[in-house]
C-alpha cells in the first residue's frame, strides 16, 4: 500500500538534499503504485536508470505517469476526482517542487482510498 507521507516533508528533502530524496521517494512511491494497482508495467528500478542517463527528464514523463495511473484508479472505483496528470506534468517542466507536492497528495488520496477513509 501507499506509505503516508507529509507533501511539504517531500518537497523540503528533496530540496535540502539537493534532489536526492526525490529520486528515492520517486522509485518508493511508483513501486507503492505499482504494488497497489498490479500493473507490472511500472518498473521504478528501470525509471531510475532512465532518470539518470537522460539528466531528469524522464522524470518529468513518469510524474505525467503516475499522476495518470492514480486518476484511473479513481475512475475505476467510481470516485469523482479531477485528473492532475497535466497540471502534474506542466509544474514538472517548470516548477518542479510543486509538482512533487500535488503528486504526493494524490498518493496520499488514494491511500486513504485504499484504507477505506474519506477522500
Amino acid at each position: 500500500m501507499l506509505t503516508p507521507r507529509t507533501s511539504l516533508n517531500v518537497v523540503l528533502f528533496t530540496l535540502l538534499t539537493c534532489g536526492i530524496y526525490g529520486m528515492i521517494w520517486m522509485y518508493q512511491t511508483t513501486d507503492e503504485l505499482r504494488v497497489a494497482t498490479g500493473d507490472e508495467s511500472l518498473k521504478p528500478g528501470l525509471d531510475l536508470a532512465l532518470a539518470l542517463l537522460t539528466c531528469g527528464v524522464w522524470w518529468i514523463y513518469v510524474d505525467y505517469r503516475n499522476a495518470q495511473k492514480v486518476y484511473e484508479v479513481f475512475r475505476a472505483m467510481g470516485v469523482p476526482r479531477n485528473d492532475q496528470s497535466t497540471a502534474i506534468l506542466l509544474l514538472a517542466i517548470f516548477f518542479r517542487p510543486v509538482a512533487f507536492f500535488l503528486l504526493q497528495e494524490e498518493y496520499t488520496a488514494l491511500g486513504r482510498l485504499a484504507r477505506g477513509e474519506p477522500v
